[in-house]
């Protein structure tokens, strides 16, 4: 799901921040990468493109989206500060895709289930 302003936080009406990546970390996700505000779909793109190819070969999440901001901004976009990454991690250690998907039963209908 790419989504902008996800990882944006607003006042809840008893004062909590909250925002989609919030949320998905409380429903239990080990990890939500998120855009902080509007992004351009030829910088959300270039991020996607860089981070999905990261986490296939073997970099941490926090690892890929560096690398993805990275390719975002040396392709010369204005949005490549908007990803963020926010983890229910211990700090210092940092998940790779494959185990990050370990912790999750493979979805009804994929090869996993």
């Amino acid at each position: 799901m790419q989504t902008c302003h996800s990882g944006t936080l607003s006042a809840s009406p008893d004062g909590a921040a909250s925002s989609i990546a919030l949320a998905l970390l409380r429903y239990g996700m080990p990890a939500v990468v998120a855009m902080q505000g509007e992004v351009g779909q030829a910088a959300a793109h270039e991020f996607a493109r860089m981070c999905l190819a990261a986490l296939a070969g073997g970099s941490t999440i926090a690892q890929a989206v560096a690398a993805g901001r990275s390719a975002a901004h040396a392709a010369g976009h204005a949005g490549w500060m908007l990803p963020v990454l926010y983890t229910g991690a211990v700090p210092g250690r940092s998940r790779t895709l494959a185990s990050a998907a370990r912790r999750w039963p493979a979805a009804p209908g994929s090869r996993g289930a």
